[in-house]
This record gives structure tokens, sequence and C-alpha cells, in this order.
């Protein structure tokens, strides 16, 4: 992520808590629309597998401190 900072790209953190229960769609459908936008993405996403293309630009996890 050092590299966006040094060229300014905007960096997005989702964490939504742990009461969200996530539907694949809803996951799918935001994370098809975070794709179209220049931009980084930290997202909190617990308790659901999530399987995305191993892009640098997206950081999917259980948990960011």
């Amino acid at each position: 992520m050092d590299e966006a900072l040094e060229k300014n790209i905007p960096v997005i953190y989702i964490s939504l808590g742990t009461m969200v229960k996530w539907q694949d769609w809803y996951v799918e459908t935001l994370y098809e629309g975070l794709k179209k936008i220049k931009c980084r993405v930290i997202w909190n996403l617990r308790g659901k597998e999530f399987q995305h293309s191993n892009n640098l630009d997206f950081k999917v996890g259980p948990w960011w401190p």
C-alpha cells in the first residue's frame, strides 16, 4: 500500500462491524463497483469466505487493525 500513498491514490477502508450478515450478491455487487473506481480497498469481511482475484488493490480479510 506504500506505493498508493506515494502516488496519492485514494484508499477506502470498509468495516461494517460484526453484526452485519453479508449475502453473497451484496458482497459481489460491492466488490464489482469498487473495482471500477481508481482506488485501493481495505475491507474487513468477517464470517464470509470471499474469493477475489489476486489484485494488489484489494486487501480483504476478517480483521485489519
